[in-house]
């Protein structure tokens, strides 16, 4: 037992032990928090509640229940809206079932809505259908395709008053550089191109009047628990369900539909974009980011921690940099935005783009400045934590310092030869020194012989003075390779 002790494995086991409860609690916390994101996607039962006093109807989930001693109180939303909540006491809900045609309607501002499915009116006449669910759902779909084709006139009409702006800017510019005006059969042309980009943008508004028209046609009448009805246009709904009707691969594909539509792009409007753009801008931020920043800062601490001469000037770099390492993010967002974007993109915009302006190209927040911005508050933390890195190497024999010796017990010496060697990395200062040897030099082939050693498996140690480990340069490092059992 003594001997499993001294082994060592006792605190390997328990340090693995750690580690997997640590993982399991980090996946239970990822399973809790994707478990309560789920819950506002999954469709929930709608419950019809049935008060004593004062008498009333409810309909809405149950989404809560709150135990005291005066006795059970439910929580009912009837919707999502904060006036949708309420608090009853348990003892007076006479009765709650689960209605079947109980319907879900998510309007497109956000607001979802309980009730029943009373009708359907077209141009202020009812419509009339065999089975009103499956006429509804067909006019929904025919709303959605109406609604594609709004978006894309309405992207075509933006795009042809935004060239018909920058021709008159253009025109206007021209006036300015060239005083005495242009001859008649300019103008007759530039006319002419002004005016068939005006009727192409009155011919496209109105087949966007057109389709808005057609769009609002039809509306749906929803009855609340209460049998009040709500008018509500076709073109306002996102989508509706009926939950308690609902088997569970509909709910999964329900599911499913509701989580893609959060992520994607599905909404061709961008009134309801997913969250799909900040994902990809996140992960395009976060790579050209990492291009800029990170080899600019390795060399950087690289060229501190083995080249520099230890200076004033040296010292002070060290200073800005630890400072600059701890200035607030606000500061780095503030100076990106006044340099990057106004001073060095306007400049830009000034010099290549004169006839876009005031119409900014690059003196507008982008991901370029976003990325030089970020790059610049990251660069002195990888400055610092990879020089930190290479002087903790650093106490560690590099290929080709020291030379091997056998001591006389027998173990193979790296390190502390004397006279100049032809391989030894002159390091001034790297927080502990790596050459071995009474004047900084060594002999190529120690630290290769070294990791030769170790992987035949055999023992290696290192062993210095305490007072080494805070010296600029070591000279009392040995590296000592043993077969095991000695």
């Amino acid at each position: 037992m003594k001997a499993w002790w001294r082994s060592g494995r006792p605190w390997v086991l328990l340090t693995a032990g750690a580690v997997s409860l640590s993982l399991l609690a980090m996946v239970a916390l990822l399973a809790l928090l994707l478990s309560q994101s789920l819950q506002l996607l999954w469709p929930q039962q709608i419950y019809r509640f049935e008060l004593q006093n004062p008498p009333a109807v409810l309909l809405g989930e149950r989404v809560g229940v709150q135990r005291t001693p005066a006795g059970e109180w439910w929580f009912i939303n009837t919707g999502n809206r904060p006036q949708d909540r309420y608090r009853v006491p348990a003892a007076e809900v006479r009765a709650n079932r689960l209605p079947a045609d109980a319907l879900v309607v998510q309007r497109r501002s956000g607001a979802q809505l309980y009730g029943y499915l009373a009708g359907m009116r077209e141009d202020g006449q009812p419509l009339t259908a065999d089975v009103m669910p499956a006429a509804l759902d067909q006019r929904l779909r025919l709303t959605a395709t109406q609604r594609r084709m709004a978006a894309q006139v309405e992207g075509q009409r933006n795009a042809v008053r935004v060239k018909r702006a920058q021709q008159l800017q253009q025109a206007q510019q021209r006036m300015l550089r060239h005083p005495a005006g242009q001859t008649e059969q300019q103008q007759a042309a530039q006319r002419a191109a002004l005016n068939e980009l005006q009727a192409t943008y009155d011919d496209l508004s109105e087949q966007l009047a057109g389709i808005e028209r057609e769009r609002g046609r039809v509306q749906l009448i929803l009855a609340d628990a209460q049998g009040q009805r709500q008018i509500i246009a076709l073109s306002d709904i996102d989508s509706l369900w009926y939950p308690n009707a609902m088997s569970l691969g509909q709910k999964l594909r329900h599911l499913a539909a509701q989580t893609w539509r959060f992520i994607s792009l599905d909404d061709p409007t961008g009134e309801g974009n997913g969250v799909f753009p900040a994902i990809v801008g996140t992960l395009l931020l976060v790579i050209l980011m990492s291009v800029l920043v990170m080899p600019l800062g390795v060399m950087a601490a690289i060229y501190l921690n083995e080249y520099a001469g230890q200076n004033g000037l040296t010292r002070l770099i060290r200073i800005a940099v630890g400072n600059l390492a701890g200035v607030p993010s606000i500061v780095y967002g503030i100076f990106g935005l006044g340099f990057f974007v106004y001073v060095l993109g306007g400049s830009l915009d000034k010099l290549f783009y004169a006839e876009a302006l005031p119409a900014p190209t690059f003196g507008t927040p982008g991901l370029l400045w976003a990325a030089l911005t970020l790059a610049l508050l990251t660069l002195p933390v990888v400055i610092i934590a990879t020089e930190r890195r290479a002087g903790a190497y650093s106490a560690f024999p590099a290929p080709g310092i020291a030379g091997a010796r056998r001591n006389p017990g027998g173990n193979v010496v790296a390190g502390g030869v004397a006279g100049r060697g032809a391989g030894c990395h002159d390091r001034p200062y790297s927080g502990v020194g790596a050459c071995g040897g009474g004047n900084r030099t060594a002999d190529v082939g120690g630290g290769h012989q070294i990791g030769a050693q170790a992987a035949a498996g055999r023992r290696v140690s290192f062993s210095a003075p305490r007072k080494a480990i805070y010296a600029s340069r070591l000279s009392d490092l040995r590296f000592s390779v043993s077969k095991p059992g000695r």
